[in-house]
């Protein structure tokens, strides 16, 4: 049961917890951090800060998509053109990144082109076995 300043109360705890879904140990730490006045927000935590920010992982994602057969290296290159040494990233961050926003590392597929005599070729074959059934 939540209290205000003088003891009344306020909204009750089975209230809480049907309308937001959280368990109730969850409720009881919270009411805690509200009754000592501390921030409810969560508090920092350990662990190294990422060396791309949100907004440098939408520009590789766009430097990705402008040109989709640069290779990492050169993605990580160009990114790091416009940044301090003590900012740049590696091919493997950025590698980690892409994958993060879904863009993933791939080979183009090689194909023989086609010269137009093949496709003339093609084109009268087509044409002459189009009315021929499975069976001959």
């Amino acid at each position: 049961m939540l209290r205000d300043n003088e003891g009344k109360r306020v909204v009750p705890n089975q209230t809480i917890l049907e309308k937001t879904s959280i368990s109730e140990t969850s409720l009881y730490r919270l009411k805690k951090k509200w009754i000592k006045k501390i921030s409810l927000s969560d508090s920092p935590r350990r662990g190294r800060p990422p060396k791309v920010s949100s907004k440098g992982e939408m520009r590789l994602m766009i430097m990705a998509q402008k040109t989709p057969l640069k290779s990492f290296k050169e993605i990580a290159k160009d990114y790091n053109e416009a940044l301090p040494q003590q900012n740049q990233v590696s091919i493997w961050t950025v590698k980690r990144h892409l994958a993060n926003v879904g863009i993933l590392a791939f080979r183009p597929a090689r194909k023989t082109t086609l010269e137009p005599r093949h496709i003339t070729g093609r084109f009268v074959w087509a044409k002459e076995y189009q009315h021929m059934g499975m069976g001959y």
